[in-house]
């Protein structure tokens, strides 16, 4: 008796530690795909990180409630996943560029703040959750959607690129035109402004003023630097308004409209702030 007794404790034990031990290597394997696939974005925007993050709460809730007895250890995992991945993709850009990353240790920290609070309140929301009787295949269900959301990060990126510069800036440019034209005409003088912020509902675009504030003002909008562009005149009776991509790997169009009401989309490297002509 006493044998079987021991028999099956042992079993019990090999369970347990196979299960741990599955569970962290669960927890690795889900926050490794999906740091994999949010570092192939072609940027940092702040959607990006938005979809990310959904997907990493999606997985923390999926992987608690399919392990809930090393909950803990499958979310630390899960979190610790996006931090060496962040740390073997900085010691190969390094290889590849030593000048490329002076200030690696400040984004290794970004890194691991960025991949603790989702996973670990999805998994705190698992745990809870895993206390009802909630079936077992909604756990592998929130788990998948993280993982399909995490494995279509590029193609969400195109669908918003496509937004943006399909509609989302040729309509803000059109309509930073129509401001100037009402501001005109509400002027004894009919000058135009360079400062964004005297101009109706498109003054909320935080805009910021060019080294010589005469010239111009310029916003940004996601990836697009807008710029309100004058000639160097206190009673500018022209401007022109222009947004570009400011990112280094991919250009996008580049639009503009001046006074003349002419908008043209045309493309071009023109990355980093306006500063005015």
């Amino acid at each position: 008796m006493s044998a079987d007794r021991s028999s099956g404790a042992l079993m019990r034990t090999w369970l347990t530690s196979r299960a741990k031990v599955l569970a962290v290597a669960s927890g690795f394997a889900v926050g490794g795909f999906l740091f994999f696939r949010y570092s192939q974005l072609a940027s940092d925007d702040f959607w990006g990180l938005r979809w990310y993050e959904a997907a990493l709460f999606l997985g923390g809730i999926g992987l608690a409630g399919a392990f809930p007895a090393v909950w803990r250890r499958t979310m630390l995992s899960m979190a610790l996943a996006a931090f060496l991945g962040a740390f073997v993709q900085t010691g190969l850009d390094i290889r590849r560029d030593p000048t490329c990353c002076n200030l690696w240790p400040i984004g290794l920290v970004i890194w691991l703040v960025l991949g603790f609070p989702a996973p670990l309140i999805g998994g705190v929301i698992g745990h809870w959750l895993s206390r009802t009787r909630i079936p077992q295949f909604l756990y592998l269900t929130l788990l998948a959607g993280g993982l399909v959301m995490g494995a279509s990060l590029p193609r969400i990126q195109q669908a918003e690129e496509r937004r943006l510069e399909g509609e989302t800036i040729p309509t803000l440019v059109k309509r930073i035109y129509g401001a100037e034209i009402s501001y005109s005409a509400s002027r004894a003088d009919k000058t135009f402004a360079c400062d964004g912020n005297q101009l109706g509902d498109v003054g909320k675009l935080r805009w910021q003023p060019a080294f010589d504030t005469r010239k111009g003002s310029w916003a940004v909008v996601e990836h697009y630097a807008i710029s309100i562009d004058c000639p160097n005149s206190p009673s500018p009776h022209s401007f022109r308004v222009k947004a570009f991509s400011r990112r280094r790997t991919r250009t996008g169009p580049i639009f503009s409209i001046d006074e003349t009401g002419e908008f043209a989309v045309s493309t071009g490297q023109a990355n980093g702030s306006p500063r005015g002509r």
